[in-house]
Parts: C-alpha cells; sequence; structure tokens
C-alpha cells in the first residue's frame, strides 16, 4: 500500500528578482558540468562583437571568464547590462564577460544594437547557442556561470554576486566561500519535494511558505494542473506578500461574480514596508514571499479559499473579505435613448493598446474589465447601468478621469464617486 504524505514547510530565503526561462528538451550532445568541473574545450560559433565569429572556449585567456546566459524579454537581464559593462572595463584583460543566448542572430543583434545606441558594448555576444546551454542547465535567467583560467567551474550565481569585492577575491585568491550560489528550482513539481520521495507514496497534500526570495524561482504565478486537466495547486513565487493575498482574493471575488476587483484592497497594516515593494527598496527587501501547494483533493474552488487560510494560519497577518464603506465609480445611464445597442458581427473586445479602442458586440462587463487597468483608476468601478445585453462603444485612449467621462458622455453614460458598501479584501497585523 503506498503511504501518504503531508508537508507544510517554512523557511527564510535570500532575495533575487529574476525571469523564469524553460528550455527546449532536447538530445544532448554534451553532458551538464558541475561546479568543479572542468569544462571540455568546445568550439563556440555565431560570436560577434569579437575579433572572429568563430573560436574555442580555451582562446579566451581571462583568469576569470563569467558567462552570461540571458534573452531579449529578460528585463532583470538587460538592467545586469550595463553593471557588467562597467565591470568588463575596469578589469581588462583579467576578466572576460560573454554575453550567451539561444536565441537568434537576427533577433538578438539588432536589438543589442538598439540596446547599446548610445554607448558600443563591449562584451561579445553568442547568439543560436546550444553547446554552452547544454553544458551549463539552467531554469532561472539570468544565470552566470564563473569560469577559472583553467577553464574549471568556479560558480553558477545570480546578479547579485556580480561585484567588484566578490570578484578581486576571485582574482586574488581563487576564492568564492563568500558568494552565494544559484540552484534552480523546477516550478513544474512541488517545491523542495524530491523524486526519489514520491516514487513509492502518493502526495496528498504538500503546502510551502517561506519569506525572501530564492535565486533559483522565478517571478510569477503558474497553477498545477493534474493529467485530467483539473487544477490541483498553485504556485506564487517571489512576490510581495500584499501581492500574494491580493492574488488569492481576485479568485475568491470572481467566486462571489466581482470581476474588477483590482481597487477592493485595504492594507491596514502598521508597517506597510513589510508586504509591499516600493522601489528603491533592493533585493533584500523583507517583503517578498513564495507560496506554493498541491493538493489533489481541493477543487478549483476551494483551493483559494485553503491557501487564503494557510497565508493567515502562517503569516503574521490576517486577510479578511468584508464589508466596507468605500468611495468608488460608478456608471450610470444618463438618458432612455439606447445610444450603446451592439449593430452586431465579429465581437472585438476594447484594447487601450490599439490606435483605435473600441468594443464591438461585447457586454459593459469587458468594459469595466479594461477601465479597472487604467493607471489612474484608483478605486473600485461599479456599474449600476442595469444593461445587460452586447454594447458598440469607441473609447479614445484617455490619460485622466475627466477626458474618460467626456469619452463616456457620448453614449450618454456617466463615471461619477460615489460611496457604497462593497466587498473588500482587508488585510491586518494579527497583533
Amino acid at each position: 500500500m503506498k503511504k501518504t504524505i503531508s508537508i507544510i514547510a517554512m523557511a527564510t530565503l535570500c532575495l533575487f528578482l529574476s525571469v523564469t526561462a524553460q528550455t527546449q528538451v532536447t538530445k544532448p550532445t554534451y553532458k551538464p558540468v558541475k561546479i568543479g568541473d572542468r569544462v571540455p574545450d568546445v568550439t563556440l560559433t555565431n560570436i560577434y562583437n569579437y575579433k572572429t565569429t568563430k573560436t574555442n572556449l580555451s582562446d579566451f585567456k581571462a583568469k576569470l571568464i563569467i558567462l552570461d546566459f540571458w534573452a531579449t524579454w529578460c528585463t532583470s537581464c538587460l538592467v545586469n547590462f550595463p553593471k557588467i559593462e562597467k565591470l568588463q572595463k575596469k578589469y581588462g584583460e583579467e576578466v572576460q564577460f560573454i554575453k550567451v543566448t539561444d536565441q537568434s542572430k537576427a533577433v538578438v543583434l539588432p536589438f543589442l544594437e538598439k540596446f547599446h545606441k548610445d554607448q558600443p558594448s563591449v562584451i561579445p555576444v553568442i547568439t543560436d547557442d546550444k553547446i554552452l546551454h547544454e553544458l551549463f542547465p539552467h531554469i532561472c535567467i539570468p544565470h552566470y556561470v564563473w569560469l577559472d583560467q583553467s577553464g574549471k567551474v568556479a560558480a553558477a550565481t545570480t546578479g547579485d554576486e556580480l561585484t567588484v569585492e566578490n570578484i578581486d577575491q576571485f582574482l586574488n585568491n581563487d576564492n568564492i566561500t563568500n558568494m552565494r550560489l544559484k540552484i534552480d528550482q523546477d516550478i513544474s513539481k512541488p517545491l523542495f519535494i524530491t523524486n526519489e520521495l514520491l516514487k513509492n507514496n502518493e502526495l496528498k497534500h504538500s503546502s510551502v511558505f517561506f519569506q525572501g526570495k530564492y535565486d533559483g524561482l522565478g517571478t510569477g504565478v503558474n497553477k498545477r494542473f493534474n493529467k485530467a486537466g483539473k487544477q490541483t495547486g498553485l504556485s506564487i513565487t517571489n512576490m510581495p506578500l500584499f501581492t500574494i493575498y491580493e492574488i488569492v482574493a481576485t479568485d475568491l471575488f470572481r467566486q462571489r461574480g466581482v470581476m474588477n476587483s483590482d481597487a477592493r484592497s485595504l492594507n491596514l497594516v502598521k508597517d506597510p514596508s513589510l508586504i509591499t515593494y516600493k522601489k528603491g527598496l533592493g533585493t533584500r527587501a523583507p517583503c517578498f514571499y513564495t507560496y506554493d501547494c498541491d493538493a489533489a483533493y481541493l477543487d478549483s474552488t476551494t483551493i483559494y479559499q485553503n491557501i487564503f487560510d494557510e497565508l493567515n494560519r502562517y503569516s503574521d497577518y490576517c486577510g479578511s473579505i468584508e464589508k466596507a464603506k468605500v468611495k468608488c465609480l460608478v456608471l450610470r445611464r444618463t438618458s432612455k435613448i439606447d445610444k450603446i445597442k451592439t449593430n452586431g458581427g465579429i465581437a472585438q473586445e476594447l484594447s487601450f493598446d490599439d490606435p483605435n479602442p473600441k468594443l464591438v458586440n461585447h457586454p459593459l462587463t469587458i468594459m469595466m474589465l479594461r477601465f479597472s487597468d487604467l493607471p489612474f483608476i484608483k478605486i473600485p468601478l461599479i456599474d449600476e447601468t442595469n444593461y445587460s445585453s452586447p454594447v458598440d462603444i469607441q473609447i479614445s485612449k484617455s490619460t485622466n478621469l475627466t477626458d474618460l467621462q467626456k469619452e463616456l458622455e457620448k453614449y450618454d453614460l456617466e463615471l461619477k464617486e460615489q460611496t457604497r458598501e462593497l466587498d473588500m479584501f482587508v488585510l491586518r497585523d494579527k497583533n
């Protein structure tokens, strides 16, 4: 008979901003190398911003070689580009950075030319790479591999470790003892649960909750599904705790029929900096957390309430959805003349990214959802038009509430601030 396992894990880990990238599964040509292994002297092709487009890895003679695995869509990778350019210029021939991506030359070179238009890069870049990705497999980027002069792997780190202090220590002592190594976690599996553990045991419930960013995880939300397509879990990684609560509360609101719940949050915590992020706090800010659960016995409705309850149980805070009188923007019709009735045709959702934003053959619910994404909408939106039929509305892109209100007046609609008693997500300190 299979054993059953239930796991709750709590820990405090360090911080790191990253983007999750899953490498394609292909038949490998090279076996992965580990820290302490010597890298085979492979031939590198598709090298640009270098004296040749093809060379061997051993041709790089620097005392320290740092391979920077990146992608054009990875904002966290790009943030570090100015830093490594400065480090490359500072250390000259002692240190050699090499940018490595598996994206094509046609995508990468025009992107880099535009990115470095004001100050040309001094760092070689390898495109269309397969070999180095096979030698140094990873899940999250940016990913930095440190090689010594003999080609031995010294470390794999995040961008946080790319400091003058760490590089000087390496160059002077070949010592990396003070650096934090990066260990990727496969987000498709329950976090920190080994496959060996699950070979002869049926996992009934796992739940992991910890404070601090973990180097080997990306920042994002991933739903877990079983083979039948049923949601069994949720993973929210490297996010401020208040954001994690809001993500879960959004689904609880959805179950109540409330779709535009973005502004339905009240943060009553005494020290918001402990659970929300503001620019300038740095990667060591205490607000970042990770929550992961996998519970096959829960359905897609109860799973979010279970997560909400666990966040309350294991954090220092207490969240609830309760009635509160708040200011909101109420949508109403100002006449009985129907100026919004659809003419039918192909449905088109409202998108303010379009040059000519319009809603065609869709309910007002869709319009309200798009309005809730506008940066100047800071309070809840309420639809009191009682109009459930599809509509046609053309709304020019607005930069403020006054302009938006003028656009709606064309259709005998008003959007005015009122006070209503609404279901709100409220977060408080436990003590």
